[in-house]
């Protein structure tokens, strides 16, 4: 397991922001510059926070509930609707 570290977190934050901001240039920037496991392990423990505080401590029911709608999602994704 890689060691997640501040600059990790600091680079998921960036990364984050630049793709709401559709930044694809910025992206591009910093995946140059990253070390990509910890930075993808801190954008998990991110996602997996947020999970947590919307389900009050329970993240596995947020997974469970995008799992069971994934394809749902994602056609919907590919249709534009979620932009």
């Amino acid at each position: 397991m890689t060691e997640i570290n501040r600059q990790a977190y600091r680079d998921a934050m960036a990364f984050l922001y630049c793709k709401i901001r559709n930044d694809q240039e910025g992206m591009a920037t910093l995946v140059q510059g990253m070390d990509p496991g910890p930075t993808l392990d801190a954008m998990a423990d991110m996602s997996l926070g947020i999970a947590s505080i919307a389900t009050e401590g329970q993240p596995t029911l947020w997974l469970n509930v995008v799992r069971g709608q994934l394809d749902a999602l994602l056609d919907e994704l590919e249709r534009g609707g979620l932009a």
